[in-house]
C-alpha cells in the first residue's frame, strides 16, 4: 500500500507535464551542458574539454521517477548553469515509444546498460573524461533539488581529472604538485587492488593482510588529500566557521578511523554488528553533509 500511495500522486502530476524530456535532447553531436543521445560525440567532447560524462539511463515517456528528476532538477536554471561548465550530458533512453530513439543508438544503449550494470531507471552514472573510469552512481528521490543534487555530483566528481586539475590550480605550486601526486598514488593503488581482487584470491590470512595493506594505503592517501582540501576551504571561512568546519572534519576522521579499526577485527556477521555498522554509516553521512554545507 505504501508504494501505491507514494506513486499515485506522482502519476497525477505527470499527466499534466507539457513538454517531454526527449524534445530537449540532441540526437547528433554534443555540447557541454546539453543533453545528447550521441554517446560517441559526447565522449569525444569530454576528452577534448577534460569534462566528466553524466549518463542518464532513463525511460523518458513512462518512468515516473525519471520525469520527477526532469521537473525538479534537470529543467531548472541552477542545474543548467552548473552543467554547461562542468558536465557532458548523455541520455540513454529506453522509451515505450520506439520512435523517440534513432535506430542507430538502440543496440548501443543496451550494450552500455549491460556494461554499466544498470538494472533500473533512472540511473545516473558519472564517468571521467576517458569514458572508462567510473566516478560514481546517483539515484532519483522526491527530496532532490538542483542544489543538493549538484552537491552529490560534485562529491562523486571529486576524483575526476578535471576536478583535480581545477582544485590544484587554486593552490600554491608546491601544494598543487603534492595534491596531484596524492591523487595519482591513490588511483594507482585502487587500480592495483581492484586488479588483484579480479583474480579472485583465496581467503587466507596472507591475502587478508594484503587486502588490509591496500586499504591502509588508500586511506592514507585520502587523508593527505583531505588535509590539503580542508586547509584551502578553511581559509575562505570566518574564524568561527573555520573552527566549526575543522572540528567537523576531525569528527569525521575519528568516526572513520574507529570504523576501520573495528572492521580490522573481522566482526562476526550478526544483527548487532549489522546495526553497529549502519550506525557508523549514518554518522558518517550526517557529518559529511554538514561539512559539504561549508564547502558549497
Amino acid at each position: 500500500m505504501k508504494t501505491i500511495r507514494l506513486v499515485f500522486p506522482l502519476l497525477i502530476i505527470f499527466m499534466f507535464v507539457g513538454k517531454s524530456f526527449s524534445s530537449a535532447v540532441m540526437t547528433d553531436g554534443a555540447k557541454a551542458g546539453v543533453w545528447t543521445m550521441d554517446y560517441d560525440a559526447a565522449l569525444k567532447l569530454a576528452k577534448s574539454k577534460n569534462l566528466p560524462l553524466f549518463l542518464n539511463f532513463t525511460g523518458s515517456d513512462w518512468c515516473v521517477w525519471c520525469k520527477l528528476m526532469q521537473e525538479k532538477v534537470f529543467s531548472q536554471k541552477e542545474w543548467n548553469e552548473y552543467a554547461k561548465d562542468n558536465l557532458v550530458l548523455v541520455t540513454l533512453d529506453f522509451p515505450k515509444d520506439q520512435s523517440i530513439v534513432p535506430e542507430k543508438y538502440k543496440s548501443r544503449n543496451q550494450a552500455l546498460q549491460a556494461e554499466m550494470g544498470v538494472r533500473g531507471y533512472p540511473s545516473f552514472i558519472l564517468l571521467d573524461s576517458d569514458g572508462k573510469t567510473k566516478l560514481g552512481q546517483l539515484s532519483a528521490g522526491q527530496d532532490k533539488t538542483p542544489e543538493n543534487f549538484i552537491g552529490e555530483v560534485n562529491q562523486a566528481m571529486r576524483s575526476s581529472s578535471s576536478a583535480v586539475d581545477k582544485f590544484a590550480a587554486t593552490l600554491s605550486k608546491k601544494q598543487s604538485k603534492a595534491y596531484k601526486k596524492y591523487w595519482a598514488q591513490l588511483k594507482e593503488t585502487q587500480t592495483e587492488r581492484d586488479n588483484w581482487l579480479a583474480t579472485n584470491p583465496q581467503e587466507s590470512e596472507e591475502n587478508l593482510k594484503k587486502f588490509d595493506t591496500f586499504n591502509t594505503k588508500i586511506n592514507d592517501y585520502e587523508r593527505k588529500i583531505r588535509t590539503v582540501e580542508i586547509d584551502k576551504y578553511a581559509k575562505k571561512l570566518s574564524n568561527t566557521d573555520a573552527s566549526k568546519y575543522r572540528k567537523l572534519n576531525k569528527t569525521l576522521t575519528d568516526i572513520q578511523s574507529e570504523l576501520e579499526s573495528w572492521l580490522l577485527t573481522r566482526p562476526e556477521r550478526s544483527q548487532e554488528n549489522t546495526d553497529k555498522f549502519a550506525a557508523y554509516q549514518s554518522d558518517i553521512q550526517k557529518t559529511s553533509s554538514e561539512i559539504r554545507s561549508f564547502e558549497n
